[in-house]
């Protein structure tokens, strides 16, 4: 007899099966490894990019405008020239959400900001400049991203004023 039995294309077709469901979800899985190792970076060069201009122009500023010691969602510097430099937090908990210095959107389009603080704290002796704590979270601005690759970070630092 020449040909296959019944039970060998059985065999056959349920390995063949087999293989194509694991080669399909190791392929899914290395997909979204990448998109979220680039969401990641995204996320992070952004944040590393405004943290450093506005930690830059706060330690080069000659003073601080206000300065309560209290959370709030804008700072106004005055900058070695004279000019009054105000960083804000727009639209915070949105996807239109961004960090503005003077208006000019410091982050980018794809990343939305989650919060976003500004605290200034003087000294109680009037000896050492005031110290401006930045803290704020950047998490992609695309909402409809598959659960598992959002990414978010949070960025905070303490800047204390070169020129008081």
């Amino acid at each position: 007899m020449k040909g296959y039995s019944l039970l060998e294309l059985v065999v056959v077709v349920a390995a063949t099966g087999v293989l194509a469901v694991v080669a399909t979800n190791l392929f899914f899985s290395v997909t979204r490894g990448g998109t979220k190792v680039q969401l990641a970076a995204e996320v992070n060069q952004n944040g590393q990019i405004v943290l450093g201009v506005m930690e830059r122009l706060i330690r080069n500023a000659y003073s601080v405008l206000t300065c309560s010691g209290a959370a709030e969602t804008s700072l106004t510097v005055v900058d070695r020239t004279g000019q009054n430099v105000t960083f804000a937090c727009e639209n915070v908990g949105t996807d239109e959400s961004f960090i503005a210095s003077n208006g000019a959107r410091l982050t980018s389009e794809k990343v939305a900001v989650s919060a976003c603080s500004f605290k200034c704290v003087l000294d109680q002796g009037g000896y050492r400049p005031p110290l401006v704590e930045i803290d704020f979270w950047l998490r992609q601005a695309n909402t409809q991203a598959v659960t598992g690759e959002t990414a978010e970070a949070e960025f905070k630092t303490s800047v204390g004023l070169r020129n008081y």
